[in-house]
């Protein structure tokens, strides 16, 4: 099971504001389940400023909350059933939906970003990167709108085992990888 609390303006707590009539000024005033989660097995989270992440024991990414700066890596279109606040606006997610086309072992958030790691050990960006902090380069777009790999002479030949950010700043850790001929 997961729960969630505290400011809930975005959706970020995964928490629908029509569930009880306790919610005032988009707060969750105490431990509630995340809705969505409770029929997946969930192995870890990580939050943004006004996003959510877990990942499934499957390696399944589910994402919820704010979307304005492509956090959510849903690219353009978030699901309808799903999205908009209660004024209709499509901007955030209140339930959490599994990110398409990637399997991943750990997932961090950065305020307005999220670095992810595959699988296959390998790290993915998306979010907000107007300062570098997706680790694209200067060839990243600002807004990375869905999960791209981050590729350089740092991560190649590296097994990628953990990822997190900050507010405009990522971090990676990894092993290196051992030739056939036992050098690194």
């Amino acid at each position: 099971m997961v729960w969630a609390w505290g400011l809930n303006q975005y959706g970020q707590c995964g928490v629908s504001r029509s569930r009880s009539n306790y919610y005032n000024n988009h707060t969750i005033p105490v431990p509630t389940i995340v809705q969505g989660l409770p029929m997946h097995d969930i192995i870890q989270v990580s939050a943004g400023e006004h996003h959510s992440t877990a990942v499934t024991e499957d390696g399944e990414l589910m994402v919820w909350g704010r979307h304005d700066s492509g956090q959510l890596g849903l690219g353009q279109a978030l699901p309808k059933a799903v999205s908009g606040d209660l004024e209709g606006s499509p901007d955030y997610l209140q339930t959490p939906v599994v990110v398409p086309g990637i399997g991943v072992s750990f997932i961090g958030c950065g305020t307005y970003h999220n670095i992810a790691i595959s699988r296959e050990g390998h790290a993915y960006s998306w979010g907000f990167g107007g300062v570098y902090q997706t680790g694209l380069g200067p060839s990243g777009a600002e807004k990375v709108e869905s999960p791209t790999r981050i590729v350089n002479t740092a991560t190649e030949g590296v097994r990628m085992v953990f990822a997190d950010g900050g507010g405009q700043f990522s971090v990676l850790a990894g092993i290196p990888q051992k030739h056939t001929d036992g050098t690194l």
